[in-house]
């Protein structure tokens, strides 16, 4: 029992992104989830907000346009004190160089 209780206090205290993404899916739909909010990756939680990544500029645009505020309060039902989230643009040379990071140190 003691584990299972230490597994609850975790989860509290960290966001479950999975979970927030199968919400995202039943609130807006398969082809809007498909189309926009998959490309979502979580970034890091801090004390007040969560950090998520996407690929494009327009994608941040759209996302924050059309969904953050929804997205925020699916958010807030899990962790109630996040009061705002950043969407920060992170192309995807930005792999490449992670890939050739991972090449040399390998």
């Amino acid at each position: 029992m003691e584990n299972k209780n230490t597994l609850n206090k975790n989860e509290i205290q960290k966001i479950d992104w999975e979970k927030i993404q199968l919400e995202m899916k039943n609130k807006f739909g398969k082809d809007i989830f498909d189309s926009w909010l998959r490309k979502i990756n979580f970034s890091g939680e801090f004390s007040n907000y969560i950090l998520l990544n996407v690929s494009t500029r327009f994608l941040r645009d759209w996302i924050t346009s059309r969904y953050l505020d929804q997205i925020l309060q699916i958010v807030k039902e899990q962790k109630k004190n996040i009061i705002r989230i950043e969407l920060k643009i992170v192309e995807k040379q930005s792999n490449s160089n992670q890939n050739l990071k991972s090449i040399e140190l390998g």
